[in-house]
Protein backbone atom coordinates (compact mmCIF):
# COMPACT_ATOMS: atom_id res chain seq x y z
CA UNK A 1 0.00 0.00 0.00
CA UNK A 2 0.71 3.45 -0.60
CA UNK A 3 -0.24 5.13 2.60
CA UNK A 4 0.21 2.22 5.12
CA UNK A 5 2.92 -0.50 5.55
CA UNK A 6 6.46 -0.67 6.49
CA UNK A 7 7.77 1.60 3.41
CA UNK A 8 4.54 3.47 3.31
CA UNK A 9 4.23 7.52 3.45
CA UNK A 10 2.88 7.24 6.88
CA UNK A 11 5.89 5.49 7.93
CA UNK A 12 7.84 7.59 6.05
CA UNK A 13 6.73 10.86 7.49
CA UNK A 14 6.79 9.68 10.92
CA UNK A 15 10.71 8.96 10.71
CA UNK A 16 11.49 11.99 8.95
CA UNK A 17 9.48 13.72 11.77
CA UNK A 18 11.29 11.86 14.46
CA UNK A 19 14.67 12.71 12.68
CA UNK A 20 13.85 16.13 12.92
CA UNK A 21 12.18 16.24 16.38
CA UNK A 22 15.20 14.74 17.99
CA UNK A 23 17.75 16.88 15.86
CA UNK A 24 16.38 19.87 17.03
CA UNK A 25 15.72 18.67 20.72
CA UNK A 26 19.47 17.79 20.79
CA UNK A 27 21.13 20.56 18.58
CA UNK A 28 19.05 23.60 19.46
CA UNK A 29 17.58 22.57 23.11
CA UNK A 30 13.88 24.91 22.58
CA UNK A 31 10.92 24.15 23.55
CA UNK A 32 8.85 21.61 21.04
CA UNK A 33 5.56 20.16 20.58
CA UNK A 34 5.39 16.48 21.44
CA UNK A 35 5.10 14.43 18.20
CA UNK A 36 1.77 12.70 18.45
CA UNK A 37 1.29 8.92 18.72
CA UNK A 38 -1.98 8.25 17.62
CA UNK A 39 -4.23 10.23 15.25
CA UNK A 40 -3.58 12.44 12.37
CA UNK A 41 0.05 12.61 10.94
CA UNK A 42 1.59 15.69 11.56
CA UNK A 43 3.06 17.82 8.73
CA UNK A 44 5.94 19.58 10.43
CA UNK A 45 7.22 19.70 14.07
CA UNK A 46 6.33 22.75 16.57
CA UNK A 47 9.24 25.19 17.77
CA UNK A 48 8.85 27.48 20.61
CA UNK A 49 10.88 31.10 20.67
CA UNK A 50 12.19 31.80 24.53
CA UNK A 51 10.37 34.98 26.10
CA UNK A 52 13.53 35.81 26.26
CA UNK A 53 13.71 36.39 22.28
CA UNK A 54 12.08 38.87 20.04
CA UNK A 55 9.71 36.78 17.80
CA UNK A 56 9.77 38.78 14.62
CA UNK A 57 13.72 38.77 15.27
CA UNK A 58 13.97 35.20 15.55
CA UNK A 59 11.87 34.32 12.65
CA UNK A 60 13.89 36.92 10.26
CA UNK A 61 16.94 34.96 11.41
CA UNK A 62 15.46 31.47 10.39
CA UNK A 63 14.37 32.41 6.98
CA UNK A 64 18.13 34.24 6.77
CA UNK A 65 19.07 30.71 6.90
CA UNK A 66 17.16 29.59 4.30
CA UNK A 67 15.20 27.44 6.36
CA UNK A 68 11.96 26.48 5.27
CA UNK A 69 9.27 27.56 8.71
CA UNK A 70 6.35 28.67 9.02
CA UNK A 71 4.68 31.44 11.76
CA UNK A 72 1.69 29.37 13.61
CA UNK A 73 -1.05 32.38 12.98
CA UNK A 74 0.33 32.30 9.52
CA UNK A 75 -0.75 28.58 9.13
CA UNK A 76 -4.10 28.87 12.18
CA UNK A 77 -4.79 32.38 12.43
CA UNK A 78 -6.47 33.48 15.64
CA UNK A 79 -10.06 34.83 14.93
CA UNK A 80 -10.26 37.91 15.68
CA UNK A 81 -12.91 37.98 18.64
CA UNK A 82 -10.13 35.36 20.30
CA UNK A 83 -7.96 38.61 20.21
CA UNK A 84 -10.68 40.55 22.12
CA UNK A 85 -11.16 38.14 25.52
CA UNK A 86 -9.60 39.17 28.35
CA UNK A 87 -7.52 36.26 28.07
CA UNK A 88 -5.20 37.32 25.10
CA UNK A 89 -2.61 35.11 26.85
CA UNK A 90 -3.05 32.18 24.76
CA UNK A 91 -2.87 34.37 21.41
CA UNK A 92 0.08 35.99 22.75
CA UNK A 93 2.09 32.23 23.20
CA UNK A 94 0.79 31.09 19.79
CA UNK A 95 2.81 33.94 18.50
CA UNK A 96 6.01 32.59 19.75
CA UNK A 97 5.56 29.10 18.07
CA UNK A 98 7.20 27.93 14.17
CA UNK A 99 6.10 25.13 12.42
CA UNK A 100 9.73 23.18 10.73
CA UNK A 101 7.74 21.42 7.84
CA UNK A 102 8.55 17.93 7.38
CA UNK A 103 8.01 15.84 4.30
CA UNK A 104 7.85 12.23 3.53
CA UNK A 105 10.32 12.42 0.92
CA UNK A 106 12.69 14.53 2.54
CA UNK A 107 16.49 14.05 2.12
CA UNK A 108 19.19 13.50 4.81
CA UNK A 109 20.38 17.15 3.55
CA UNK A 110 16.44 18.42 3.52
CA UNK A 111 16.24 16.69 7.26
CA UNK A 112 19.57 18.46 8.09
CA UNK A 113 19.11 22.18 7.51
CA UNK A 114 15.51 22.13 8.64
CA UNK A 115 17.62 21.16 11.81
CA UNK A 116 20.26 23.64 10.89
CA UNK A 117 18.57 26.56 10.67
CA UNK A 118 16.79 26.38 13.56
CA UNK A 119 19.96 25.53 15.90
CA UNK A 120 21.86 28.23 14.29
CA UNK A 121 19.74 31.01 14.89
CA UNK A 122 18.95 30.33 18.56
CA UNK A 123 23.19 30.25 18.56
CA UNK A 124 23.25 33.83 17.15
CA UNK A 125 20.22 35.01 19.44
CA UNK A 126 21.53 33.40 22.69
CA UNK A 127 18.53 31.06 23.39
CA UNK A 128 20.05 27.80 22.33
CA UNK A 129 20.02 25.04 24.84
CA UNK A 130 17.37 26.84 26.61
CA UNK A 131 16.07 23.65 28.25
CA UNK A 132 19.88 22.43 29.50
CA UNK A 133 21.48 25.82 30.54
CA UNK A 134 24.90 23.85 32.03
CA UNK A 135 25.26 22.80 28.13
CA UNK A 136 24.79 26.27 26.90
CA UNK A 137 27.16 28.12 29.39
CA UNK A 138 29.99 24.68 28.72
CA UNK A 139 29.36 26.09 24.97
CA UNK A 140 29.59 29.74 25.91
CA UNK A 141 32.72 29.16 27.39
CA UNK A 142 34.00 26.66 24.76
CA UNK A 143 33.41 29.87 22.52
CA UNK A 144 35.32 31.87 24.19
CA UNK A 145 38.25 29.90 24.52
CA UNK A 146 38.08 29.14 20.92
CA UNK A 147 37.83 32.91 19.87
CA UNK A 148 37.95 34.84 22.91
CA UNK A 149 36.13 37.60 24.57
CA UNK A 150 35.32 39.51 21.71
CA UNK A 151 34.08 36.78 19.37
CA UNK A 152 30.46 37.89 17.90
CA UNK A 153 29.25 33.67 18.60
CA UNK A 154 27.12 32.45 21.43
CA UNK A 155 25.94 34.69 24.68
CA UNK A 156 23.10 33.14 26.36
CA UNK A 157 20.74 35.37 27.79
CA UNK A 158 19.34 33.27 30.65
CA UNK A 159 21.03 32.14 33.78
CA UNK A 160 22.41 29.25 35.56
CA UNK A 161 21.37 28.34 39.23
CA UNK A 162 24.32 27.94 40.91
CA UNK A 163 24.66 24.93 43.44
CA UNK A 164 23.99 25.53 47.07
CA UNK A 165 27.43 25.13 49.25
CA UNK A 166 26.76 22.77 52.00
CA UNK A 167 26.11 24.79 55.18
CA UNK A 168 25.38 27.85 53.48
Amino acid sequence: MRLLGADGIAARQQERLHQVWVGLHKAAGLPLLPLPTVGALPHGVAVGIPESCEVSTFYAYVQGEQTPVCWLPEVRPLHYAALRTPDTTSAQQLARWLLVPVGPAYTAEEVSHAILGIAKTADYLGVRWLTDPARAHWYADLMIEWYGRDHDGYRPHFGVAQPSSPGA
